[in-house]
């Protein structure tokens, strides 16, 4: 047997070294599951800090909107007090005037009761008097009272964007905007003038009750009442604003708030993992992009609700008003459009509404 022979032999059965065939290849499928497992931790932290900044975002404006609303009713009460007040000084120095004129327009009535007007003189001076010192300034509140709650019903929903976007940097990394959708008025409107003027009246008659006290005869300080509250409705016409109620049912659509979490797009690190596992065959385009857009963006909702014991008859007459979360539902708004007016990422935006489309059906949180 020649030479050559024999070492080709000792080759083909030499085994020494055959692991590092398998090593190579085991090694790339440990990187690859390191990368992967990197990069599951990585989007388990990303997905969970842009729900988190939706979450925030949701509850914190559903509080604006609450706090609104107690506002609105704080208002209310403000002015139904300030027109009660407005109405009920004038009306009681017309009611005293019109019972001395009572009391004047007979003779034997002069002679009975003549002794009583200087008493009705003083109601009438005193509520001259009140009238000249505070009647500018409650007709100034009540008007500032209303401008208040139209702001309130106008603006709060935009200022509730721009404040929650001051929230960013506390979720930044991955967040970078946020946004509401829809964006929509308050659930709130004027009711009927002569409804307002029908809630002062309770409270102008007790004003008009306490001034004619004076009066010793208790028959003719009565009168004097029946006079002023006579006078009242005209008053609360002329100086009234009316008060708001609610437009729409409580707990309804209206009264949720949906906000989005627009982020920074996923890290690569677990696609890379793939790649390095399977010898650097390329991702899926089409499932890469669809991972690039949606986990771009998180979603919550929220709901500003009445908490007291009654809800139409008090809802905006004390300041009971909470916020709280919500399952998230698909509203009927232009996603895209708010996305993109909320600085959101475009891709993104664009993927929403056909991803929500075919998938709503599934979309809880």
């Amino acid at each position: 047997m020649s030479l050559r022979v024999a070492k080709r032999r000792r080759l083909a059965s030499d085994e020494s070294g055959a692991i590092l065939i398998a090593g190579i290849f085991v090694s790339a499928f440990l990187v690859g599951a390191l990368y992967m497992l990197i990069g599951a931790s990585t989007a388990m932290q990303h997905g969970e800090r842009m729900q988190d900044g939706a979450d925030s975002a949701a509850f914190s404006a559903a509080q604006m909107h609450a706090k609104g609303m107690n506002l609105i009713a704080l208002n209310n009460m403000v002015k139904v007090s300030a027109l009660a007040t407005a109405s009920a000084l004038p009306s009681v120095a017309l009611g005293a005037e019109d019972t001395i004129n009572w009391i004047r327009s007979g003779y034997f009535r002069y002679l009975a009761f003549g002794w009583n007007i200087p008493f009705l003189r003083v109601i009438q001076t005193m509520a001259l008097h009140a009238v000249a010192e505070s009647q500018g300034d409650l007709l100034d509140l009540i008007s500032a009272s209303d401008q208040a709650q139209n702001a309130l019903i106008r603006d709060l929903p935009l200022i509730s964007e721009r404040v929650i976007n001051q929230m960013r940097p506390s979720f930044s990394p991955p967040v970078t905007t946020f946004f509401l959708s829809p964006v929509r008025q308050m659930p709130v409107e004027e009711e009927s003038m002569l409804v307002t003027c029908a809630r002062i009246a309770p409270f102008a008659l007790s004003i008009a009750r306490e001034a004619f006290k004076l009066v010793p005869l208790g028959f003719l300080g009565r009168m004097g009442i029946g006079f002023s509250m006579s006078y009242v409705p005209g008053f609360c016409l002329a100086f009234g604003k009316p008060t708001m109620v609610p437009s729409e049912v409580h707990g309804t659509e209206a009264y949720q708030i949906r906000a989005f979490a627009g982020g920074e797009p996923l890290s690569e690190l677990g696609e890379k993992g793939a790649q390095v596992a399977t010898w650097g065959a390329p991702g899926v385009t089409t499932i890469s992009t669809i991972r690039d857009s949606l986990t771009r963006i998180s979603f919550a909702q929220a709901e500003y609700y009445y908490s007291g014991s009654t809800i139409e008859a008090a809802a905006l007459w004390s300041m009971n008003w909470r916020a709280r979360l919500r399952r998230f539902r698909w509203p009927n708004t232009d996603l895209m459009g708010d996305c993109a007016r909320g600085g959101g990422p475009l891709a993104a935006c664009a993927a929403l509404p056909e991803f929500f489309g075919r998938m709503r059906w599934a979309t809880v949180h």
